[in-house]
Formats: structure tokens, sequence, C-alpha cells
């Protein structure tokens, strides 16, 4: 793949050096870096807004003797406008350190500054997000030019024009989704779910919606009502189930305590841990649809869904103005727990036969 780079630096040796150093097959392996270089400030805020950028190299200062960041006046155009991933290179890199992020870095002309400035780059790009906007770019560009666009004049309409745009935001939705992302990013594992994927963080709109993990009164709720009844205006109670921090659950308990008393931990419980993972959780008189396991993230604890804990949130009450909504359940994550939820208050309780009597009886009269 072939990435392409704007170098902003008013030294004109620096800038070539820089651009040197970035096309060298060193800095990414296995792909081609194109290095376009802008030697004034107020220039390179304009190239920025009308090209393309994959990554924008940034020196902080047109003149050392002033105390104005001119690479930051671009970082903050970036912030306001569109994403491109920055790096600054610059003499003065103490000035943007608390800047740093997984797609701001900042890296220090001097020694080792060759190596430095690479393993930035690569630091940047190891996130996925370069590759990430580049095949969202693709994947509207492929479906509308050489999908609708041939289509259309083919074969006529496909569609009313005003309806053009939710075609597209449901072909991206879906190519962003799952296993279909998975298969084009880099270090995403097919098949397996990762925790972060799970979530809508933070949550879109103002208003709960289902699926929403919320936190009232010290507790954390997932929200179980449809996703009907919230369009069509038809709740008049929220319906939330508690997630019960999974550092209270016994599994996790009895962990804690044989790490304590300086013992390895059995297979046993470790095979009870992963039950709760795994949304298969054992034990005497446990119904494992009973649970529904909600893995760790920044924004919260690992927790486990307890549909038998249920309470309804008047939507007319004051307790809806003190929920705090963290995330939102995606899909198909959250059909998951609804068809968990509806699976449990759903099954028929029976009386069980004596199966032990009758298999004899039948063995016997063989």
């Amino acid at each position: 793949m072939k990435w392409n780079f704007l170098i902003v630096d008013d030294d004109a040796v620096m800038a070539g050096q820089t651009s040197d150093i970035l096309k060298n097959k060193r800095t990414l392996e296995g792909e081609t870096v194109d290095c376009e270089i802008c030697s004034s400030f107020e220039e390179a805020k304009q190239r920025v807004l009308s090209s393309r950028y994959d990554l924008v190299v940034l020196d902080l200062q047109d003149d050392v003797g002033k105390v104005e960041m001119k690479g930051k006046e671009i970082l903050d155009l970036l912030r306001d406008t569109h994403f491109i991933p920055v790096v600054f290179y610059s003499g003065h890199a103490n000035k943007v350190a608390t800047l740093e992020t997984p797609f701001v870095r900042v890296v220090a002309k001097g020694e080792d500054d060759a190596q430095n400035l690479r393993a930035a780059v690569v630091e940047v790009f190891s996130t996925g997000l370069p590759k990430l906007i580049r095949f969202i770019q693709e994947q509207q560009r492929n479906y509308l030019w050489e999908h609708v666009d041939q289509f259309w004049q083919k074969s006529g309409p496909i569609c009313d024009v005003k309806d053009l745009a939710c075609l597209l935001s449901k072909r991206l939705s879906n190519a962003l989704r799952g296993e279909s992302i998975r298969r084009n990013l880099d270090g995403v594992e097919s098949g397996i779910a990762h925790p972060i994927e799970m979530y809508v963080w933070p949550c879109i709109g103002d208003a709960i919606q289902t699926g929403d993990i919320i936190s009232l009164d010290e507790a954390v709720y997932v929200v179980l009502n449809p996703a009907c009844d919230f369009a069509q205006g038809k709740i008049t109670n929220v319906v939330v189930a508690e997630c019960v921090r999974l550092e209270l659950c016994q599994e996790y308990l009895d962990l804690v305590a044989q790490k304590e008393a300086g013992g390895d931990y059995t297979k046993a419980q470790l095979s009870a841990l992963k039950s709760i993972i795994g949304d298969n959780r054992q034990g005497k008189k446990v119904q494992s649809d009973r649970f529904k396991y909600l893995p760790k993230t920044v924004f919260m604890d690992a927790a486990v869904v307890d549909f038998q804990s249920l309470r309804s949130l008047s939507m007319s009450g004051e307790e809806v103005y003190r929920v705090q909504r963290i995330a939102t359940l995606d899909t198909p994550f959250v059909e998951s727990l609804l068809s968990k939820f509806s699976r449990y208050y759903g099954r028929i309780g029976t009386p069980n036969l004596d199966a032990e009597e009758l298999s004899s009886n039948i063995a016997a009269n063989i």
C-alpha cells in the first residue's frame, strides 16, 4: 500500500532529511511512503484542508526566536476540521509532550532521532487508524462509483435519490462490522470478538436506548426494553438488569482467596471463571441463561448481568434524570443479551422424570 505524508518544516535541508528517513523501506516494512514537503506553516494549513494525507509530520516553529508554536496551530486546525494523525518532530518537543496520544506522537530532533522518528510512525500505524480511514474511503468510492453509478446507468434507478445517503450508510455500517472489518485490519484476529468491539462508546444521542449500560445509585444496569418500543414512543417504564461487578462474584473471590493463601489456581477454579466469561456459568442450582458476561474496558469494569435482579424506572420519574449513560451494547451483542433474557424468562418448567429408575426398568425388560 502507498501512503502519503506531509512534512512541514521551514528548514529545507532538515525537511529533505526527514523525507529521506520516512521514505526508507525500514519505516513501514512492505509499504511505500511518499512525502510532500511544505516550508510554510500558513500554506500547510491550506494543504491539509484541500489534500488527502495519511500522516502529517510537524516542526513546531518557523522562527525559533518566537514563542508561538505554528505546528500546534495546524494540529488545532485538524481537530476542528478532520482527522489526520500527527507526529511532532522538533527541537522544542518538550513544549508539546503533554499532547501525546496513540495518534499524536512527539519526537525530539537530536541523537537517534531517525530511529525515534521511524518508531513514532510505526506506533501511529500500529493503531490501525490510517488503514481504517483508507478502508472507509475505498468502500465509499467503490460502492458509489463501481456499483451504484454503473447499475444506475445500465439498469435504471435503484431507489429515490433522497435514499442514496441511507443506502451508503447501511453499506458502510455493514462493512465496518464484525467479521468484515476483522478481515481488512491487520492485527485483528478473525473469529474472535475483542472486548471493545462489544460497545458503542460514548453513547449516541441523548435518550436512553436498548442495550444502554447505565449507572444509577452507585450500581450499574443494562437496559432490556426492545428497540422498537423506544422508536415508537411506547416506553413508560425502563426495565433494567443489574450488572454485578466480576470482583464480587464467588468464582473470582475463590481465585483471590487462593492467591492470598499462596497457592496456585486449581483447574476447577479457572474453569469456573471461564464458564462465566463464556456465558455458561456452572454450579449447583445455577441456571446459565440467567447470566451474561460484559468484559472490562477503560470505561467500565467487568460485570455479570443478572436477569433475576431487575429494576423498573419510570420514564416520568426523577430516577431517569439521575441516570448516567456509560456505553451501549453494539449489534449483535445486544441481540444476544435480549435473546438470553427472553430464553430465561420464557422457559417452561416441568417436573423431571426419574431417568435412573426408568432406564433400569427398560434395561431389565430387554
